[in-house]
């Protein structure tokens, strides 16, 4: 459990921040600024689970793609903490 939340409410949370920024792009003439306005937001959601123990598939590659675009994390710093041995199980 990262901050207190559970693997769904976790997963609920990217997804629900998703559509925010989505809804952002498509009624802010200035997407130039999306970067700045939702940078905490990420960073939070990011770090909650840096590991990605709690995300399910969707929600890792909707913050794939998110900092694909926006560059919220640096890409050679984004998954650093993920132990692949205790992901993968033979």
């Amino acid at each position: 459990m990262a901050n207190g939340m559970t693997a769904a409410e976790h997963n609920n949370r990217i997804k629900y921040f998703y559509r925010r920024l989505k809804e952002y792009e498509t009624n802010n003439p200035k997407k130039y600024d999306t970067k700045e306005v939702f940078m905490k937001e990420f960073e939070e959601l990011y770090r909650a689970d840096n590991q990605f123990k709690l995300c399910d598939k969707d929600s890792i590659l909707i913050l794939l793609r998110l900092n694909i675009r926006y560059r919220f994390v640096h890409l050679h710093q984004f998954g650093l903490f993920i132990d692949l041995k205790e992901q993968i199980k033979d």
